[in-house]
């Protein structure tokens, strides 16, 4: 949980905002003995950018038989998306450091079903 937001006017966020300086350190401070007043969702990860898609071709063979092909791909254009920033005062050196991604990269997932 984050402690006291500054009243400065510092931003909380970096001007060159990156993976290894997601949040700027320097607008928060640990709170002794108080929960502090940092509002809630004041930070925000970044965007999620995730594309799917998928085929489907049913091919009838003879009555009563059915061939049926699928493929599915997963994140197609295979933009990756960082993950939430870390948020752990005990560790100095990951606070405000983002060291996860989202999702995964592309995938492709190919089917084949006989009915009969």
């Amino acid at each position: 949980m984050f402690g006291r937001a500054s009243t400065e006017g510092i931003n909380p966020y970096p001007e060159n905002q990156n993976d290894f300086a997601w949040i700027n350190r320097a607008a928060f401070s640990l709170p002794v003995n108080s929960f502090g007043n940092a509002g809630r969702n004041i930070l925000r990860t970044d965007n999620v950018v995730n594309v799917d898609f998928a085929l489907q071709k049913n091919i009838i063979l003879k009555e009563g038989w059915k061939l049926g092909l699928q493929v599915q791909a997963f994140n197609v254009f295979n933009h990756i998306d960082l993950g939430a920033p870390s948020t752990n005062w005990s560790n100095a050196t990951t606070f405000g450091r983002i060291t996860s991604i989202s999702h995964g990269p592309r995938q492709f997932q190919f089917g084949l079903r006989f009915t009969y």
